[in-house]
């Protein structure tokens, strides 16, 4: 059964695009390397860009651990 994991936080203004940097290369990151997670996205709140917003879809509790 897939397990759904949502992660969100803010972080300093003059931190968002150091952020979306690493964001980007963590998913790129992800996709190539954990199988076992199906889905990684990640947004960025149009109306605060200090807040961000992460969904994780794992395949299955070991996946997830793998992940962690």
């Amino acid at each position: 059964m897939p397990i759904y994991q949502t992660g969100g936080y803010q972080v300093k203004p003059s931190a968002v695009d150091k952020v979306k940097q690493a964001i980007q290369e963590f998913v790129q990151y992800v996709q190539a390397n954990e199988p076992g997670t199906r889905m990684y996205l990640a947004w960025q709140q149009k109306d605060d860009p200090t807040r961000f917003l992460h969904l994780f879809i794992f395949e299955d509790a070991p996946a997830q651990a793998r992940h962690g």
